[in-house]
């Protein structure tokens, strides 16, 4: 049961703080505990064990625990304060019993009474008179008559919003969304990488920070008067490593997965130990690649030993920009188990930083969250910086992988989420670790104890945007340019008249359908007759042919779709394409930053809003365009595949 109270303003309240009027609003919930069992509570709660209610409100003994809260919010201009109540049941004749109450009204700077009235509002639904889900509500409502000196109504209820800042390699966007995943608002900006010569692929720290505050106000700023901003997650690409300084200031650049300053150095390790990725692969789960943070980190430490002197923690992006906002460090499950880390515990693995000899700078790697708890809370140089509330909570978040199969609706076992974005990653839910196939891809953790066992070729619609510098400069800086790239595909046959194309464009290699640093993008089968329009066609066709070897890698049920997010996820033909050649139908849910929704709902559930993630997704996935296998020109489908797949067994020597 939720009981949801109108929301009332304070005349008293009005006259200390400023102005303004404040709101109030009361929130019960009765949850089985055995369903939260892997759900962290708020900071400083206890665990409860108690009664199940039935739909008419008694209660009575089923023999599952029961975890009740009670949550109280008021809202002075700009100012939150957040109370939880919870309390249990030990017999069907007593009324609930309050056992812990937490909220930080003083933190926020309320006035007394409002945190006086918070708290007594709370204490109504464990009064003495209550006996059931519906006394508890009758006695609030008598409760609520009784505080009149304190509280007058008001004429609206206000809807809690939750923001996710869903930070990437090159774009940071921050989109604003309400309980039922409906998106009020977007904005975005791009943060351009610094790629040299020697592989070193990094963010300007400023420029990320300045460029979330930005997306952050005005997306804020765009919602206004929708609802109130309840709280915020973060996402952001993953590993890789964010040097934070005992001043709290950078170190270095930011360094992106794809940074590859630790190659030597996994060089090195891989001549003395010839099963090192194995043996990282049988702890982590996951093919290691040489931006992980801690291949880096050990690199820094051997290369920059004075500045790494400076150090007070090695993070990752979203964890840097969740420090900026809160001045709190930590990581969350999702990116402690990929540094490499252990990915049946889902955390850090002690091993694994031994292994590379960081026992003793162990401390650099903060603690670890889950991903749906509240991290810390925006401080005053961040709210002057981004617009937003002092004191507001940040969940901790997870990394964008995550969030994106949160946010398209995702995590659930046997379904299959695939982003199609700068990067190409192909995975299935499980509610299991699934290491196999061994030695590739990657074993991703998913809140609440599930997994996505992932195939990536690290490069996605990368290729297309090369392609489209590489040969169409006449009009690349169109405003209808993929239109036009499209067009250029369709005028082409299934094959390309036989140019392949291997899109392994990144510096860092694969790792799926084979580990292996160094292959790298290519054409085959030029000759002169071909043009621009049967290259752009192979592109096309090659990221397709990508994803159904990574496909092909899943242990999924053979009538499981594809739940395809990402820019490529908007483009008709390469829907298209990917149902024809995988088999499956494909589903691209409706709506879009699916990342930031992900991020958004893991705020939301931290803040009490969803029993749980899993019920989060389940409320984020929506119907959208589904593309269904027509079987049509299978023939010549097979026929280029089968082009491919020699090219791509020359390059990877298979």
């Amino acid at each position: 049961m939720t009981l949801e109270c109108p929301h009332y303003p304070s005349p008293r309240a009005s006259q200390t703080v400023c102005s303004r009027t404040f709101s109030l609003s009361i929130r019960v919930r009765f949850r089985r505990w055995n369903d939260c069992q892997n759900v962290s509570p708020p900071k400083n709660a206890v665990g409860l064990r108690g009664m199940a209610a039935d739909r008419q409100g008694s209660w009575r003994r089923p023999g599952a625990p029961l975890m009740v809260v009670a949550t109280s919010a008021t809202h002075a201009a700009s100012r939150v304060a957040d109370t939880q109540a919870w309390f249990e049941v030990t017999n069907e004749s007593e009324p609930p019993r309050l056992v812990k109450t937490i909220g930080q009204p003083t933190t926020r700077r309320l006035p007394l009474q409002q945190a006086h009235a918070t708290h007594a509002l709370t204490a109504a639904v464990i009064s003495g008179e209550s006996r059931s889900t519906l006394a508890a509500a009758q006695a609030m409502s008598s409760r609520l008559s009784r505080c009149n000196h304190l509280l007058q109504p008001s004429d609206h209820v206000m809807t809690d919003l939750f923001i996710g800042l869903d930070a990437g390699s090159s774009v940071c966007k921050a989109a604003v969304f309400d309980r039922t995943g409906r998106m009020i608002a977007v904005r975005s900006e791009r943060t351009p990488l610094a790629r040299s010569e020697t592989g070193r692929v990094e963010a300007d720290p400023a420029v990320a920070w300045r460029a979330a505050c930005r997306v952050i106000a005005e997306a804020s700023a765009a919602a206004a008067g929708e609802g109130q901003i309840a709280g915020i997650g973060i996402a952001g690409a993953m590993v890789g490593a964010w040097v934070v300084g005992h001043d709290g200031n950078p170190v270095f650049p930011g360094m992106n997965w794809e940074d590859n300053r630790a190659q030597g150095l996994i060089d090195r390790m891989t001549a003395a130990r010839p099963d090192l990725f194995s043996e990282i692969f049988k702890i982590s789960g996951a093919a290691m690649q040489q931006g992980c943070t801690l291949p880096l980190t050990a690199a820094l430490l051997e290369q920059e030993p004075a500045a790494m002197e400076r150090a007070r923690a090695v993070v990752s992006y979203k964890d840097w920009l969740r420090f900026k906002l809160t001045g709190e460090l930590a990581a969350d499950s999702s990116e402690a188990a990929v540094a490499p880390g252990d990915a049946v515990t889902q955390t850090r693995s002690d091993t694994l930083i031994e292994l590379f000899g960081l026992t003793p700078h162990a401390d650099l790697f903060p603690r670890v969250l889950p991903s749906a708890a509240i991290a810390g809370h925006v401080t005053a140089e961040a709210a002057a910086a981004t617009g937003l509330p002092e004191g507001l909570p940040v969940a901790t978040g997870s990394g964008d992988v995550i969030a994106n199969v949160i946010g398209a609706g995702g995590l659930r076992p046997g379904a299959i989420t695939g982003l199609l974005g700068t990067t190409c990653i192909m995975g299935l839910c499980t509610d299991r670790p699934v290491f196999e196939p061994l030695d590739v891809g990657v074993l991703f953790s998913l809140p609440e104890r599930h997994w996505f066992r992932a195939m990536v070729n690290v490069a996605g619609t990368l290729n297309l945007d090369w392609a489209a510098d590489l040969l169409c400069p006449d009009i690349a800086m169109q405003p209808d340019l993929f239109a036009r790239l499209t067009a250029m595909a369709e005028s082409q046959p299934v094959g390309a008249h036989g140019v392949v194309y291997l899109p392994y464009l990144s510096e860092s290699g694969i790792i799926a359908p084979v580990n292996d640093a160094a292959a790298r993008a290519s054409f085959a089968g030029l000759s002169p007759i071909h043009g621009r329009e049967s290259l752009i066609r192979s592109v096309f066709e090659g990221v397709v042919f990508s994803i159904a070897d990574l496909c092909d890698l899943l242990s999924a049920p053979s009538d499981a779709p594809i739940l395809l997010t990402g820019g490529g996820g908007r483009n008709a033909i390469w829907c298209a394409m990917i149902a024809e050649v995988t088999g499956r139908q494909v589903i691209v849910p409706e709506g879009s930053e699916f990342g930031a929704k992900g991020a958004a709902f893991l705020a939301a559930t931290a803040l009490g809003s969803f029993a749980t993630v899993v019920e989060a997704s389940a409320v984020a996935a929506t119907g959208g365009q589904t593309y269904v296998p027509r079987g049509d020109d299978a023939v010549a489908w097979r026929a280029a595949r089968s082009r491919y797949a020699e090219a791509r067994d020359r390059m990877l020597d298979l």
